[in-house]
């Protein structure tokens, strides 16, 4: 099979995810790059906005990045003439065949597009995952600022999932459980320098966690929301009242402190696993795929 890819001649994405494709085409399928269409030939365009114009009489098909300003009277008639439509996302795919049913209600002739969603993209070598970071910046040792909660909770399997850091005194026992699960920084009162040297663990955290039982303020409160940090936080003090956060637990209640690092985590990996399954070949091979379909 031979495929002709059109694409635009500036616009570096478009660009780039043409020369991708074409560099990803399977044994046996020739793709190349050509600055117009081929009558009577496979025709691939990337994209159909700036590229398609009309059908040529072989087999069209077009990448569809989305509609302009969500609206559907920028969809033009002629690119249902189109054998099939690779749309970027379903929300262009929907505005497409919600536009189709109105044009058929309003009885306007309109041709029959076959659609499919496909992502292009690929996330190159740099970009492996992290674990996400989670800061306590208080003292522990003490009942109330959730020492013995902390002990209990290292057992708990979403702990292994985040790296650790403390910054205030009291944690070791803590911190020396975790270190067989994960990287841990484990600093006390007399190893720091306030403010400087907190603020500078501040920005390597993802989350900051609160973990007391009781607690006036707590004053790490007022650091972590400062710098927009993500707050998990006990129902203590002024957490929910004085000060919103993002995540809230009983005070003491280590499963419920699980259950969000969990669905932290959750939605994370499910982010992560869509990406991980993108490629360029996957892309190459379901534009192969929609072609055969439509011979």
């Amino acid at each position: 099979m031979r495929i002709n890819v059109v694409s635009v001649q500036s616009g570096w994405i478009l660009t780039k995810i043409a020369e991708r494709i074409i560099a990803n085409a399977p044994e046996g399928v020739e793709m190349r790059t050509v600055r117009s269409p081929r009558a009577g030939e496979n025709n691939f365009y990337v994209d159909v906005t700036n590229c398609y114009f009309q059908h040529l009489g072989g087999k069209e098909v077009g990448l569809f990045t989305h509609v302009h300003a969500n609206d559907p009277k920028e969809i033009r008639p002629v690119w249902y003439t189109l054998d099939h439509i690779i749309h970027m996302s379903r929300l262009s795919r929907c505005l497409f065949l919600d536009n189709e049913f109105n044009m058929l209600m309003r009885k306007t002739p309109v041709d029959k597009v076959t659609h499919s969603c496909k992502m292009p993209g690929e996330v190159p070598l740099g970009f492996e995952y992290k674990k996400p970071t989670i800061g306590i910046f208080q003292r522990g040792k003490y009942e109330g600022k959730g020492f013995n909660m902390m002990r209990r909770f290292v057992n708990n399997s979403a702990a292994a999932d985040f790296e650790w850091i403390f910054a205030g005194d009291g944690w070791g026992p803590v911190a020396e459980d975790l270190h067989f699960k994960t990287k841990v920084i484990d600093h006390g009162d007399s190893d720091l320098i306030w403010p400087g040297e907190y603020k500078a663990l501040y920005d390597l955290v993802d989350y900051v966690l609160v973990p007391s039982k009781w607690e006036g303020g707590p004053m790490g409160l007022l650091e972590a929301a400062s710098l927009g940090k993500t707050i998990i936080a006990s129902r203590v003090g002024w957490v929910g009242s004085e000060m919103p956060v993002d995540y809230t637990f009983s005070p003491g209640s280590d499963q419920e402190l699980g259950s969000i690092l969990k669905d932290i985590i959750s939605k994370r990996k499910k982010a992560r696993k869509i990406v991980e399954n993108l490629s360029y070949k996957n892309y190459a091979e379901h534009v192969i795929n929609c072609f055969e379909r439509i011979r």
